[in-house]
């Protein structure tokens, strides 16, 4: 049985793609290894997987990858291992290293335009070293996934490697067994839900800013990241308090629970950056397959999606990069959502088309395109 390893740079918890591609894997006959770093999060063994976590003394910044990359190199060196599977950049070098110095099959899913994400593209010097980790190493990946096409036009031209691009799609919505209990903040008629990493670029300055303006509705805001702090005090400043909620992490195997509570589903990423600019987030489908209509910013592959299938309206606010800083799009973005949760006729018309694209837009076709 051939033993994929499939490397990541957090702790594997919430990563939703590469537990999906752990799983389907596994049901192909491999025997696949999931390394993560170690965090005070616990986490239950998947029968699909073998989840090993390394210990790691810095937290973050160039401490934390160094070490990281280190660790992950000589672990991935020792280790019996037949596919090597980078996710994502970060997790490329070492990946890469071993593939060579070992003769194994080396598979890249970049699950992003890594040197143009918000957190590196304005910091240079960060973003040249990134740039180099890219041009020594994608040339010499035998084969190369990505999560929409113009990332893989963008690999394709630059570097002449070929990547098929496998969204990142949810799995077919099966009747679900199990229960949770909620915070009562989920009782609300109307809610309006943003799940993921709480970064920057990622609109939710501006959309805690428009409940300012709206009555009718709750906030929630499902997950963490580093700026969540920040997102917090904002909150606690603005006295909405009674408005905006967070609930922290939540589970893969319990997120949908939460997400089909929704009203509307928000990712409403900035255009600062092409990684944003070519972004196709999971949130999106993930809202699509739990029938919540969705709202988007007015980006080229999430305008797409939403205008093929109806699903939701685009928002396009007056001056894209700096909407987030602007009252005037709050105010813009509040009379959006008022509209919709206003407009019973559309949000059921939203809903059911959602209903209806899940059935295309799920994992299950999309992983038919794999290279293992």
């Amino acid at each position: 049985m051939n033993r994929v390893f499939l490397s990541v740079t957090n702790d594997t918890f919430t990563d939703h793609r590469v537990h999906k591609m752990a799983k389907t894997l596994f049901e192909k006959g491999f025997k696949v290894v999931m390394v993560g770093i170690k965090t005070q999060q616990k986490i239950v063994q998947p029968n699909y997987a073998k989840i090993i976590r390394l210990r790691m003394l810095f937290k973050k910044g160039l401490g934390f990858y160094a070490e990281y990359n280190i660790k992950l190199f000589f672990f991935l060196l020792f280790s019996k291992s037949d596919v090597l599977t980078a996710n994502d950049l970060d997790t490329l070098l070492p990946n890469y290293l071993v593939a060579k110095i070992r003769n194994k099959k080396l598979i890249f899913d970049s699950h992003e335009l890594y040197v143009e994400s918000p957190e590196i593209v304005n910091r240079k010097r960060v973003q040249n070293f990134w740039t180099r980790i890219e041009k020594l190493c994608v040339k010499g990946i035998d084969y190369g996934m990505t999560v929409s096409e113009p990332i893989a036009l963008y690999y394709q031209e630059k570097y002449k490697k070929e990547f098929v691009v496998i969204r990142n799609l949810p799995n077919l919505k099966v009747k679900s067994e199990q229960s949770v209990i909620m915070p009562e903040f989920f009782n609300n008629e109307k809610i309006i839900l943003y799940q993921g990493f709480l970064n920057i670029g990622r609109g939710l300055e501006m959309a805690i800013e428009s409940f300012r303006y709206i009555d009718k509705a709750c906030f929630i805001i499902i997950g963490v990241g580093d700026i969540e702090k920040e997102l917090k005090e904002k909150v606690k400043s603005l006295n909405l308090e009674n408005k905006v909620f967070f609930t922290g992490r939540i589970s893969q195997e319990h997120l949908h629970l939460y997400t089909q509570k929704a009203t509307i589903g928000l990712s409403v990423e900035q255009n600062i950056g092409k990684n944003y600019e070519y972004a196709l987030p999971n949130k999106l489908f993930a809202y699509i397959r739990e029938g919540v209509p969705v709202i988007v910013s007015d980006l080229p592959e999430m305008r797409k999606v939403v205008e093929k299938y109806k699903v939701g309206e685009v928002f396009k606010p007056q001056s894209n990069k700096e909407f987030q800083k602007s009252n005037d799009e709050a105010m813009q973005f509040a009379e959006l959502i008022t509209s919709m949760i206003n407009d019973a006729e559309k949000l059921s018309l939203y809903k059911k088309n959602c209903l209806t694209a899940a059935d295309e837009l799920c994992w299950e076709k999309e992983v038919m395109k794999l290279p293992y």
